[in-house]
């Protein structure tokens, strides 16, 4: 969630509450010059954090604007991938097969990390030894095409 503050109105708000200004009738602190100038420390510290918040708030992405901003492949491409190279294994709807693990109902971007692990030849899990040979050979746009059909499969 973002949020844009009034960075005027805040400075206004902090300088009227550290300076004591007459606020719903309340006459009981009268303005002198140490009044003032802790209210020019409260606006200079009030807009620091306000900048800071702000600064904030602009990099802060959603799962949906992160969603939006993955690159994804072209599906049917990742389908001619998936028939060559997967199917046997994980089954021609990827529900898996015996050893083989499900693939449909994966996220794309875990898909799209495990097969370039695979193909920089990182060992892990029980069948990197049957994956790395397949995925060696994976361009990045092959592995963005297979992972946006493996999301397609249900």
């Amino acid at each position: 969630m973002k949020f844009r503050t009034s960075l005027p109105l805040i400075a206004t708000a902090g300088f009227l509450l550290a300076s004591g200004a007459v606020i719903a009738g309340d006459k009981t602190k009268p303005e002198t010059e140490e009044s003032n100038a802790a209210a020019t420390t409260a606006m200079e510290t009030e807009k620091t954090e306000t900048e800071t918040m702000s600064e904030e708030s602009d990099t802060e992405t959603t799962s949906d604007d992160m969603q939006a901003d993955i690159a994804m492949g072209d599906a049917e491409a990742g389908e001619k991938i998936f028939k060559k190279d997967c199917r046997a294994c994980h089954g021609p709807k990827g529900k898996g097969v015996s050893a083989y693990p499900k693939l449909a109902g994966l996220e794309y971007e875990y898909i799209v990390d495990r097969l370039e692990r695979y193909r920089a030849g990182e060992k892990f899990g029980p069948n990197t030894m049957l994956m790395a040979p397949r995925a060696k050979n994976l361009s990045d746009e092959d592995i963005l095409d297979v992972a946006t059909f493996i999301t397609t499969l249900e």
